[in-house]
């Protein structure tokens, strides 16, 4: 594999609370009560506790948007997908302007391949804060992964428009240039991250993948190089130096490299290319 996997991260639990300063019993207060609990609990790990809080909360309050927000993230770190979807849909039919709930639908709907619904949510998230660049990152790996390469190229272009200082966004809108055969741009884009991001290793793995498959054998090892100065234990980079330095027939480099990816990663995979090297070492 050439490219490092790119990979989908839930951004951190974003908490809205009402401020109410009057505590009566089943006033706006007392659903600001639960919910203080329900978040406290919810830190401590117990999310049943939380769970049964933000319930409180509703039956103060049923029209509380935020609160079957904070159920749904209950729910999704309980594993429950189901009810975590169902407590998303209420907060967006409560409030159309939740974006995050957008967003973490179309995390859920893309990890579940449903990927006709993750564009729809990751589509609404955008409209609902059209600055919102994780959305467009979310949504340029959706259709880059599934190979509709111009909406992914068009989608970062998107969100560069709102940032053109983002290096990662350089370096993704590299990866659908490379997908399309696209070269020359997929390398100005990674340069482009460098100069943005000096120390990006993802971007010097990259640039010295794409200079390997087009033969430039010092200017790849040059990227790996430096990539692994930066990190020595940066997994793509160790199996990509080690298999070109075993195409150009530097077994011994090849060698120290999968020796040190196996202390880190002791895969099958990464065995079976160490005992190919001594193989060839053997012959």
């Amino acid at each position: 594999m050439i490219f490092s996997t790119l990979l989908f991260i839930y951004l951190p639990f974003h908490l809205y609370l009402p401020g109410y300063s009057i505590q009566f019993y089943q006033s706006p207060d007392s659903a600001d009560i639960s919910i203080n609990e329900g978040k406290d609990l919810f830190k401590q790990g117990l999310l049943d506790d939380a769970e049964k809080r933000f319930r409180l909360a509703l039956n103060y309050q049923p029209s509380l948007a935020s609160v079957h927000y904070h159920l749904a993230y209950v729910y999704l770190k309980k594993g429950n997908i189901k009810e975590a979807i169902r407590e998303y849909h209420l907060t967006t039919a409560l409030d159309p302007e939740s974006h995050l709930s957008f967003y973490q639908l179309g995390v859920i709907f893309t990890e579940k391949k449903e990927y006709q619904r993750a564009v729809s949510s990751f589509l609404r998230c955008i409209n609902s804060k059209p600055k919102f660049i994780d959305a467009y990152i979310k949504l340029g790996h959706l259709f880059t992964e599934t190979s509709k390469l111009r909406d992914a190229v068009r989608t970062y272009q998107d969100a560069l428009k709102i940032d053109k200082n983002r290096a990662d966004l350089h370096a993704f809108l590299s990866v659908s240039y490379f997908k399309q055969k696209k070269f020359d741009l997929a390398e100005k884009e990674l340069l482009k991250a460098l100069e943005l991001s000096p120390k990006f290793v993802y971007a010097y793995d990259n640039l010295g993948a794409l200079y390997a498959l087009q033969g430039k054998h010092n200017l790849a090892i040059k990227m790996f190089e430096k990539a692994l100065k930066l990190d020595s234990d940066y997994i793509p980079s160790l199996k990509n130096y080690a298999r070109l330095s075993s195409d150009l027939g530097n077994l011994k480099k090849a060698e120290e490299l999968l020796r040190h990816l196996l202390t880190i990663e002791p895969t099958g995979e990464h065995k079976a290319l160490l005992e190919k090297i001594l193989g060839k070492k053997g012959e």
